[in-house]
């Protein structure tokens, strides 16, 4: 018997630095901002609010382009 094919999905996990221990976690059919604010409430309803907080340095954190180029309204501003 064959497995089945499971869709891709994204895991968005919270992790404490200094003992590696997941705080938070859940799994996602895509990244996006509804999927980080699920698993920041479950974080934050557990454990409450965390001294510091890191991100991954993937570029959904950050704008790697120059402002506007892909807007041109934002351009003009």
């Amino acid at each position: 018997m064959k497995p089945t094919p499971t869709p891709a999905c994204t895991l968005i996990a919270y992790v404490d630095d200094a003992t590696t221990r997941l705080l938070a976690t859940g799994f996602f059919a895509e990244e996006t901002t509804e999927a980080y604010m699920r698993t920041t409430r479950a974080h934050l309803e557990a454990h409450g609010r965390s001294v510091a907080y890191y991100s991954d340095r993937y570029s959904v954190f950050r704008v790697n382009r120059k402002s506007g180029e892909d807007c041109p309204r934002l351009a003009e501003s």
